[in-house]
């Protein structure tokens, strides 16, 4: 039968209300709370055929509060703001608070199709929405932001590391950036890379005919899902030549990952979240499977 948070249980997964472990795991409903320190690349994704960064590294804190079927798991980052290159904080704080702020509610909005499901023993099958918060800190940021106030900006704005991005005030590519790259904060991977073309010789009379075709080739991204649930990979296909790297030949997506503009959020966009969830689980002595659905 199930167990309550409403006092003591023999058999795991028992108590304390508090949520904490005792050595005996989780009650059913009881929350639970941890920080997330993680490099994305390995661990919740990998790369083929094309380079993807070494270090996304995802810090944030998650919390997850539930009832007997279903409840919220909580992501929270924390961002810091430094400025530079005439940015100031009394004209363009707000704007980068609200850039930040509008991405985090894109990641929740397409995160409204899916569920994180958690199946602990002894306990119902649960269902837990996703949702994304941010707040604003002076220090210990799990990512810090440099507000850049370069104008004309000819570069839109940028994650490195996972932990630290540069917000353009004047960038390109306006909010779809700042979702794009909000995801790399949670350590997932570019789904886009340009490889070297095959030229065409001599190059087609026809103005602006492309110079290049596509290589031979099937970059992919595989995201890594907690098991049982199977890996997902998405193979990268030949879109359009390069505009900016003369020679080569861009291979995309239709997702937010790619570089499309396109923000179709997908199953294993959300994979690590059920790898976190479920370590932070275990971490309380409370066994379980993790999936996203």
């Amino acid at each position: 039968m199930p167990k309550s948070c409403d006092g003591p249980s023999d058999t795991p997964p028992g108590d304390p209300p508090s949520g904490r472990s005792d050595g005996t795991g989780l009650c059913c409903a009881c929350p639970f709370s941890g920080t997330v320190d993680t490099n994305g690349p390995g661990n919740y994704a990998t790369t083929s055929g094309y380079t993807g960064s070494s270090t996304r590294r995802n810090k944030c804190t998650i919390a997850v509060t539930r009832t007997n079927t279903g409840g919220t798991v909580t992501v929270t980052k924390t961002f810091s703001l430094t400025y530079t290159n005439d940015a100031r904080a009394s004209s363009d704080r707000s704007g980068a608070v609200s850039a930040i702020s509008s991405a985090m509610s894109a990641w929740t909005s397409g995160a409204s199709s899916y569920k994180v499901k958690t199946e602990q023993p002894g306990c119902d099958a649960q269902e837990l929405r996703i949702q994304f918060r941010s707040t604003i800190v002076t220090s210990g940021a799990d990512v810090a932001v440099s507000v850049d106030g370069t104008n004309p900006a000819n570069r839109p704005s940028v994650v490195t590391g996972g932990t630290q991005m540069r917000y353009m005030v004047h960038g390109t590519s306006g909010a779809w950036a700042m979702i794009h790259e909000m995801g790399h904060t949670f350590g997932l991977p570019d789904e886009y890379t340009q490889l070297t073309g095959v030229p065409i010789t001599p190059p087609p009379p026809t103005p602006g005919a492309p110079v290049v075709i596509p290589p031979s080739a099937t970059p992919s991204a595989t995201y890594v899902a907690a098991p049982p649930q199977a890996n997902s990979t998405v193979t990268l296909t030949a879109s359009r030549p390069s505009t900016r790297h003369p020679g080569k030949y861009i291979f995309d997506v239709e997702s937010v990952m790619g570089r499309s503009g396109n923000t179709t959020f997908e199953l294993h966009h959300y994979f690590w979240i059920a790898i976190e969830v479920k370590r932070l689980m275990e971490e309380e002595g409370t066994p379980a499977v993790v999936t996203i659905i």
